[in-house]
């Protein structure tokens, strides 16, 4: 699987971005996984963090996130199972909608 945005186009770009939008966090990333064989998107993810653990937004809930969120990318591919074998990724980071460079 590459993590590259050069095949997906403005569709899968703008799935993903919808998909950023489902997150709660305060840095919100979308994930879309295809795969041209399939003719379609296998698979669609956001940044959250797992039941239980309550994501509000706030600066002490982003310091936790790396210890307890659930990433864009596990997200996709716990969704994806095998059928991401081949498949093209593509990552993202909106804020407030808009597509940013993520650092």
């Amino acid at each position: 699987m590459s993590d590259k945005s050069t095949d997906a186009g403005p569709l899968y770009t703008d799935v993903a971005i919808r998909e950023s939008l489902l997150s709660p966090c305060r840095s919100q990333r979308g994930v879309v996984i295809w795969r041209h064989d399939l003719a379609g998107v296998i698979a669609l993810g956001h940044n959250h963090k797992p039941h239980g653990f309550n994501c509000d937004g706030s600066e002490a809930c982003k310091r936790t996130c790396r210890d307890e969120a659930i990433h864009a990318e596990q997200h996709a591919l716990l969704r994806a199972g095998l059928h991401a074998q081949g498949a093209e990724m593509l990552h993202l980071k909106t804020v407030d909608g808009a597509l940013v460079p993520s650092s």
